[in-house]
């Protein structure tokens, strides 16, 4: 069959995913401190803190109140930033389990980038940032969003493995009423 294959590009198969993990990635953190935020009383008091620190210059251990205009700046830099992620979870499964049968691997794998970005980049912004927010606290959530985009990129390998396999099938099926065809006709 000459011409445009049915199957995805490598590159679009890694953009879909981008888009899709980074979606995922980035709402889990964001769901999961509000979550936080809220039952210890503080709704958005991460994204405020964080927010305050990196485009204020506000010192963490100074935070007072909710500053809604941090938080909105934090929120961009995160979707762009979970956009990369999922680039980087998209690219990581394909290099250390290209057969998707090693998710424990890739999750751990996942979370060290993840958390070792956040303290980079938080120490980076304010020392005293990840001790502020709680180092568990953010660990714990970096690894549930880990495990989840992972989980994402899992499934749809294993989703895009089946597709193909059932083209495939297909195609072999077509293939041989073809054939026969052709012998009946000469």
């Amino acid at each position: 069959m000459a011409g445009k294959s049915e199957y995805p590009s490598f590159r679009d198969n890694i953009a879909y995913e981008t888009f899709y993990v980074g979606a995922i990635g980035g709402s889990v953190v964001a769901i999961l401190f509000l979550l936080l935020d809220a039952m210890a009383g503080q709704a958005l008091f991460t994204p405020s803190v964080a927010g305050s620190a990196l485009f204020l210059g506000v010192p963490p251990q100074l935070h007072a109140a909710i500053n809604l205009q941090a938080v909105a700046l934090i929120t961009a830099l995160h979707i762009v930033l979970s956009g990369g992620m999922g680039l980087t979870a998209a690219l990581l499964v394909r290099a250390v389990d290209p057969n998707r049968k090693r998710p424990v691997l890739a999750t751990l794998l996942m979370f060290a980038i993840v958390e070792g970005g956040f303290l980079l980049g938080a120490t980076l912004v304010a020392s005293n940032l990840p001790a502020v927010l709680g180092y568990l606290r953010v660990a714990l959530v970096n690894l549930t969003a880990a495990a989840a985009m992972i989980a994402w990129v899992h499934h749809a390998g294993r989703v895009e493995e089946e597709s193909r396999q059932e083209s495939i099938h297909r195609e072999a099926h077509h293939s041989r009423e073809a054939a026969g065809v052709e012998k009946t006709t000469v």
